[in-house]
């Protein structure tokens, strides 16, 4: 259990060691690697608290006056002592949340998983949850969309969620309860925390009780004194995105839908500290739902979804030093995720945003906006991950991916003219593209596509995806989740040196939605955060599982580029880019000693590869 231990501030950095897991444990149960961690949502709240991240339906037991609530993305209840208004215990009932429901004739507790159909019984004292074929006969599901009466008003949840163009009267898009008298004629309005559908209320203090699932929280309104915010709740972190300093001294970390925070860490003296927010700061605080950040020098810059703006952050003073408007057709009112790309000689910024089709640019040089331009091809799309960016320094050119119709755009840095397109096919697992502009590469997912060409010229592990890459050393690294059993994810880190797997890592905690990564090549760290645990493990990068010495064997990537940098088969694209047939060229392959079915000759002597010509 995990007890409340006041309002001292705990700084957890906990040196602990995981054995390797899943379907191959038992072959890996020497390599132990140990690891530092450094728990965010527990800095953050000050006790040892598990993550309620994406908070469901509040419910209140008036036995005990305690409030309770389970997260989507999460196996554990919070607890609040509402004479405090204060969480005050969280336990794992080892069951993802659902709707929560209180028997009123004695305060027991009942979870319903509406995907599965599935009833428990949740035992607070037991820490545990126990299926049961349902609800008691006294006992029923509310309606959806119902009231909930309070002094004879009656308090309702705006149908959600939000769609495009809807709320553009306010500054940001947020939960909104409409308040109405017994004719149904609407006395006022109560707005709250993103994406938030679920609220309840305390019908002996007057009270209420709204979670904010985009935010990872819950807010309270005292409804006799004008439905006045007394209290926000912090019950769940979420790491959306890490990133290294220059000189690898501070970690900052992007926390979107766990409170639209940017933190920053410093690894020496292990002090975390918020950035303030708009809501509590004003001018000087970051706006609502940071969904990219760009780190330059001593700034950070801040893409805020529902603003929509770009903040620049001053590390030093710790506080938004100006704010760049984004004039878009419509405000952004869905999590159709905005991204953002910047060119760092060009001290430009590209911002996509999927909702509306839309991309901007801004100058960091004058810190002013450009102009806005329609997306070839777009649609409007919800979601994270439904554009991602990339930009070469050396090419001077953007390459915009767009994932459920696989259409790869390349705009020109300077006029953002397009100046070639591809279908590269689409995919979850196309939710990610980087550039090396060093070995003019594009990473798409798994795919290695010539960035000039736009041809695919290898491919990793299928569901693979680069999440960083030495070019010193000739090391691309990928992650990838693997499925063990319902709803359980194995998450891998794959060391590839020159087309061969080398190393991995299998990680902790692997969750559904994969993990984000940054890498201090030179100190030989990785920093891998678990959106879902909150949690930023810091690993030696030498502490990888050899395949070599394991006796494994030693993947390689499936394609031969035209430097012969990949071994195995290159797929021949169709149109300067696709998916076309698939032709086999020599790649070094054991007694292979012909080319191209001998059309373009023998493999070189000297390479054990392909004459150029061939490919």
């Amino acid at each position: 259990m995990n007890i409340f231990i006041g309002r001292t501030v705990v700084i957890l950095i906990a040196i602990v060691s995981f054995c390797y897991s899943g379907s191959d444990a038992s072959d890996r149960s020497d390599d132990v690697v140990s690891y530092e961690a450094i728990n965010v949502q527990k800095l953050v709240t000050g006790a040892q608290f598990d993550n309620i991240l994406k908070p469901l339906n509040p419910v209140i037991n008036r036995v005990n006056h305690r409030l309770y609530v389970t997260g989507a993305r999460s196996t554990s209840v919070a607890v609040v002592d509402l004479d405090r208004d204060e969480l005050v215990m969280t336990f794992d009932i080892g069951v993802r949340g659902g709707f929560l429901l209180i028997d009123p004739r004695n305060g027991d507790l009942y979870m319903f998983r509406i995907e599965e159909r599935r009833y428990y019984r949740i035992d607070e004292r037991e820490e545990s949850a126990v299926e049961v074929s349902g609800l008691p006969a006294h006992m029923n599901m509310p309606k959806k969309g119902r009231s909930i009466k309070y002094n004879d008003l009656y308090y309702s949840h705006r149908p959600g969620p939000f769609k495009v163009g809807d709320t553009q009267d306010l500054e940001a898009a947020y939960g909104i309860i409409d308040v109405k008298d017994a004719g149904g004629r609407s006395v006022h309005t109560i707005k709250h925390g993103p994406d938030a559908l679920y609220f309840t209320i305390d019908q002996d203090t007057g009270k209420l009780y709204a979670t904010n699932t985009g935010d990872g929280s819950i807010t309270v309104f005292d409804l006799n004194r004008g439905a006045k915010q007394t209290k926000k709740i912090r019950i769940g972190s979420a790491i959306n995105q890490v990133e290294l300093s220059n000189d690898s001294s501070v970690l900052y970390i992007r926390n979107r839908l766990g409170g639209s925070v940017i933190y920053i860490y410093d690894l020496r003296s292990k002090l975390l500290r918020a950035v303030p927010r708009a809501e509590e700061a004003g001018p000087d605080g970051v706006g609502l739902w940071p969904s990219k950040m760009i780190i330059d020098g001593g700034l950070i810059y801040a893409l805020c979804h529902y603003a929509p703006r770009i903040d620049v952050i001053d590390t030093a003073l710790n506080r938004v030093i100006n704010s760049i408007p984004i004039r878009l057709s419509l405000k952004p009112r869905t999590d159709g995720v905005s991204t953002m790309v910047y060119n760092r000689r060009g001290k430009k910024l590209y911002a996509a945003f999927p909702e509306l089709g839309e991309l901007a640019v801004v100058d960091t040089g004058s810190g002013r906006f450009i102009n806005t331009i329609r997306i070839k091809e777009a649609g409007s799309y919800t979601g994270p991950g439904q554009i991602v960016l990339a930009f070469d320094e050396k090419l001077n050119r953007l390459f915009l991916h767009i994932t459920k119709k696989g259409t790869l755009l390349v705009y020109d840095g300077s006029s953002l003219e397009i100046v070639a397109e591809s279908h590269v096919s689409g995919g979850k697992g196309e939710m990610n593209l980087r550039s090396n502009s060093e070995k003019r590469e594009l990473y798409l997912g798994e795919k290695i596509i010539d960035a000039q060409t736009l041809r695919i010229k290898g491919r990793f592990p299928t569901g693979s995806k680069v999440v960083g890459f030495d070019n010193d050393k000739e090391r691309v690294y990928l992650s990838k989740l693997t499925p063990i059993k319902k709803g359980v994810f194995e998450e891998r880190l794959m060391e590839y040196k020159l087309g061969v797997l080398q190393r991995e890592w299998v990680l902790p905690d692997g969750g559904v939605i994969p993990s984000k990564y940054t890498f201090d090549f030179k100190a030989g760290k990785f920093y891998r955060a678990s959106l879902e645990t909150a949690t930023i493990n810091i690993i030696d990068l030498e502490n990888g599982r050899s395949i070599a010495a394991s006796g494994g064997e030693r993947e390689r990537v499936e394609n031969l580029d035209s430097q012969g940098s990949y071994r195995g088969r290159m797929e021949q694209p169709r149109g300067g880019g696709g998916n076309g047939p698939r032709r086999e060229y020599g790649g070094g392959s054991p007694g292979r000693s012909k080319c191209g079915d001998g059309v373009c000759g023998p493999v070189e002597s000297n390479t054990g590869h392909c004459p150029q010509d061939c490919l």
